[in-house]
């Protein structure tokens, strides 16, 4: 039956019946059984995020996926990968967010750590000592490893439960266990090493729920790959990840504010979420000692903006820390690249052109910047993008000193017998001028 469904289908479809897909809304695994197009429809809400999912529109959707999936290809198209390393970003760009915002409340804690701000003593990175990027390692063929993308892909779901975990004993015991946190930095710093782009991949592609676990994970991991370009060392970076799994932390304590809520967030509300990161500080009083400067100016000042016209004190510039201003530049990626209850994803590229535009008003660092191009390239690595004429490809790897020509995918959408092949752009500089493509097609 599977064979007769695809050669109906004009597109790259799995097909299987009765097996555990993904949501993909968020992601996790939903019991779903596709119909033949044209059936009777009927629907599937996945618990974890309330999405339903048609399975008359699932059966000629390429982005469903789940286990056991039988695929026939169609139109010269590669297999679809699997969920969690395809992004849903469909729109342009994004309303910007108000500036000149400040924490309307203080506290013993955060008065303590301004002191130290202004005397400039938890300002800079401790005695750096071998570079993590040394440690990476060059895949041996630009395809990614189907067996380490099922690892990956199987680990990241439980990760979450573990984040979520550690958020909840914060909200119910004001306590969590750092071991835990410096573990999972630890665990997706050697992902990161095996396959830098397979695990970059993945983390600009977030999905909606499980906030604020999923979008902690996804902005430490980014921030990781983005310090470790930057040429800090693994003590660093683990601090980076531990600032960045925290930062959002103090949101859990703004009862009045519905995260899930159809709508972009009012002036009130958002003065509100500003005293965010003095909630983080408060949460974690009896913890700080467990943590480096590191950990806690990024979790403390991720949203400071390098004119100063970020919060919760307005900072600016040299009174911002450095690995705040790395953490600033991936929070507003992943912010960007996830879809909203108010607002579906933007494309990876429009982010990041979003972010580029960020740098030229003064808001973000342009060292961190350049170094997240030359980590997930200008067109991010997963992006579908258009070359020439019906050609088109998707990002593979990138090419750190050329981040605006990375090594791609590339076939004929319209010809049914064309073949893949793998180019690197910056070798054919005059041949190939890419431009983006919705991730959903």
């Amino acid at each position: 039956m599977a064979d007769d469904v695809a050669r109906d289908n004009a597109h790259a479809v799995e097909f299987f019946v009765g097996r555990l897909s993904a949501c993909p809304g968020c992601g996790r695994p939903m019991s779903v059984q596709l119909t033949l197009p044209g059936a009777k429809a009927a629907s599937w809400r996945c618990a974890h995020c309330g999405t339903t999912l048609n399975t008359s529109t699932a059966a000629a959707d390429p982005r469903v996926h789940g286990p056991g999936r039988s695929f026939e290809s169609k139109r010269g198209a590669p297999p679809p990968l699997p969920r969690i390393f395809r992004s849903h970003g469909s729109i342009r760009e994004s309303r910007p967010h108000r500036l000149n915002i400040r924490s309307p409340i203080e506290s013993d804690v955060s008065r303590s750590l301004d002191r130290q701000i202004e005397t400039g003593r938890v300002l800079h990175l401790p005695a750096q000592s071998t570079a993590f990027r040394l440690k990476l390692s060059s895949p041996a063929r630009p395809e990614y490893d189907r067996s380490a993308m099922e690892s990956l892909a199987n680990r990241y779901h439980s990760t979450l439960d573990d984040v979520s975990r550690q958020f909840e004993s914060l909200r119910n015991r004001g306590t969590s266990q750092i071991d835990v946190w410096r573990g999972l930095a630890a665990e997706y710093l050697a992902r990161y090493a095996a396959d830098q782009d397979l695990l970059a991949c993945m983390a600009i592609r977030p999905t909606h729920g499980d906030y604020p676990a999923r979008h902690s994970l996804h902005t430490a991991i980014v921030a990781m790959a983005v310090a470790s370009t930057l040429g800090w060392d693994e003590p660093t970076l683990i601090d980076v990840a531990l600032g960045c799994f925290l930062h959002d932390a103090g949101m859990q304590q703004l009862d009045a504010i519905d995260v899930r809520a159809p709508r972009a967030f009012g002036a009130a509300e958002i003065t509100a979420v500003a005293a965010h990161p003095v909630h983080t500080l408060d949460l974690l009083k009896h913890q700080w000692s467990d943590h480096s400067d590191t950990s806690r100016m990024v979790a403390y000042q991720m949203h400071e903006r390098c004119n100063g016209t970020g919060y919760p004190s307005g900072r600016s510039g040299g009174q911002i820390h450095p690995a705040a201003k790395v953490a600033a530049v991936a929070d507003a990626f992943v912010a960007l690249c996830s879809p909203r209850p108010y607002r579906p994803a933007l494309i990876p590229y429009y982010a990041m052109v979003a972010l580029l535009d960020g740098v030229r008003v003064g808001l973000f660092d342009a060292r961190a910047m350049r170094a997240l191009l030359q980590t997930v390239s200008l067109f991010p690595v997963g992006s579908n993008i258009a070359l020439a004429g019906t050609t088109v490809g998707r990002v593979l790897r990138t090419n750190r000193d050329r981040y605006d020509r990375p090594v791609v995918e590339v076939w004929d959408a319209e010809d049914p017998s064309s073949s893949r092949t793998i180019v690197d752009l910056s070798r054919e500089p005059d041949r190939w001028h890419p431009r983006p493509m919705p991730d959903v097609v």
